[in-house]
C-alpha cells in the first residue's frame, strides 16, 4: 500500500500535470533510487527527473532531522553523513553534494524565501559540519532541530 502513494499522488494531481509540465514527474518518481532499486518503475540515474532526485534527497534529510512520534531526530551532521553514505546508490551524488554544500553555508541563498517561515530546514543555523568551540578544536554538540 505504501508503495502505491506516488501513483495515488499523481492521480490526485492529474488536473495540475499539464501546468506542472516536466516537474509533474516529481510526484510519481520521488521514491525512485539512483541505482534503479526504487519504485514504482525502477528508474535509474538520469531516467529519474532532476526534480525527483532533488526531492528524494530533501525528503530523506527532512525525515532524518524532524522529530517523529516514534523516534527522535538525528543531528544535521548525522543526516548529512547518511546522505553522503548513500550518494551514488540511493541518491544522485551531484544532488547530495549540492545539498551538503548548501547546508554547510546555512542555506544563505534561500533565506527570505517563502519556505523560510514554514520549516527550520532553512534556518541559518543549519549546518552539516560540527561546530567547533573557539577555545578548542573539539566539536560542539549540535542542538536538535526545533
Amino acid at each position: 500500500m505504501l508503495r502505491e502513494h506516488p501513483a495515488h499522488g499523481a492521480d490526485m494531481a492529474a488536473a495540475l500535470l499539464p501546468w506542472l509540465g516536466e516537474w509533474g514527474a516529481v510526484i510519481v518518481e520521488h521514491h525512485e533510487r539512483y541505482d534503479g532499486k526504487g519504485y514504482p518503475a525502477e528508474l535509474s540515474g538520469q531516467q529519474i527527473s532532476l526534480g525527483a532526485r532533488i526531492v528524494a534527497v530533501a525528503d530523506a534529510y527532512d525525515v532524518m532531522t524532524a522529530a517523529r512520534a516514534y523516534r527522535r531526530p538525528v543531528s544535521r551532521a548525522a543526516a548529512c553523513r547518511e546522505l553522503v553514505r548513500y550518494a551514488g546508490t540511493q541518491f544522485d551524488a551531484h544532488v547530495v553534494r549540492a545539498m551538503v554544500a548548501a547546508n554547510a553555508r546555512g542555506f544563505d541563498a534561500l533565506r527570505g524565501s517563502s519556505l523560510s517561515s514554514r520549516t527550520s530546514l532553512w534556518s541559518p543555523r543549519v549546518s552539516c559540519r560540527p561546530r567547533r568551540s573557539p577555545e578548542s578544536s573539539a566539536p560542539v554538540r549540535s542542538r536538535p532541530a526545533p
